[in-house]
């Protein structure tokens, strides 16, 4: 297995947009990309379980399909302390093998953390989106070699409950505000993509001064069963109506 500087985990291809046919995640195949423009060798890894092939995705990501299910197996008749120490084994081996410089993801397994503490190897938590409060995640029941050595976010607002909360624990913990890589993606490449809708937004957005991003908001599609008091506030689950129909009308 060839050596690579960074390796990328990711979550929920389901939720992948599709460009040229292919499945796109917006921020870990745009970081990806811009990664690859600096010359960093890259390989992608699925996060958690997957049954799309890997070569319907963009960044063709690697599955580990057999060590997720059987951790999940592990956990079931023995316990979370068994299912991390089998996960942690095998990151181990992996990170071995591949010899990168950092490790990038979204929702990081505490597994993979702790086998990149004791690699010393970086391991970068990417957040999802904008506007985080301290309680997220699982952070409160991992201890700290069992989380990201550094957080990355999108905005002001999570960089200061994130930083609020390593601070309350007495955690020594990076928490940097880099641009959107989605955003960055997008202005730098959206000319070879052939996607119809975005192309259509680019000819929308040429002819406003200012473009407004709404973010989707997190945990509201009814799909976390741990954070129920978020369910069914939106209709659609993910979206006002309201916002959609602002938009529809000045297309």
């Amino acid at each position: 297995m060839p050596k690579k500087d960074a390796v990328l985990f990711v979550r929920d291809p389901h939720k992948y947009l599709k460009i040229n046919n292919n499945l796109f995640s917006p921020i870990i195949d745009s970081f990806d990309q811009i990664l690859c423009d600096y010359k960093f060798k890259t390989i992608q890894i699925f996060g958690s379980p997957s049954f799309i092939k890997n070569d319907k995705c963009f960044g063709n990501p690697k599955n580990l399909n057999v060590i997720y299910f059987t951790s999940y197996f592990i956990k079931k008749f023995l316990s979370e302390k068994y299912r991390i120490i089998f996960e942690k084994f095998f990151f181990k081996i992996a990170l071995h093998k591949l010899k990168p410089r950092v490790v990038f993801g979204l929702g990081l397994r505490p597994s993979l953390c702790e086998a990149c503490h004791d690699k010393k190897i970086p391991c970068v938590e990417i957040m999802h989106g904008y506007g985080y409060d301290p309680n997220i995640y699982f952070w409160d029941y991992c201890n700290t070699v069992q989380m990201p050595s550094d957080i990355w976010v999108f905005d002001d607002t999570s960089k200061k409950s994130i930083t609020r909360l390593f601070k309350e624990r007495g955690l020594n913990k990076t928490v940097k505000k880099i641009p959107h890589v989605w955003s960055v993606f997008f202005k730098k490449y959206s000319g070879k993509v052939k996607n119809p809708s975005i192309k259509k937004v680019l000819r929308l957005s040429k002819r406003y001064k200012r473009l407004v991003l709404f973010s989707l908001q997190w945990c509201y599609g009814n799909e976390d069963k741990n954070y129920k008091e978020f369910h069914n506030i939106l209709e659609n689950g993910y979206i006002p109506n309201s916002v959609i129909k602002a938009v529809v009308s000045v297309m």
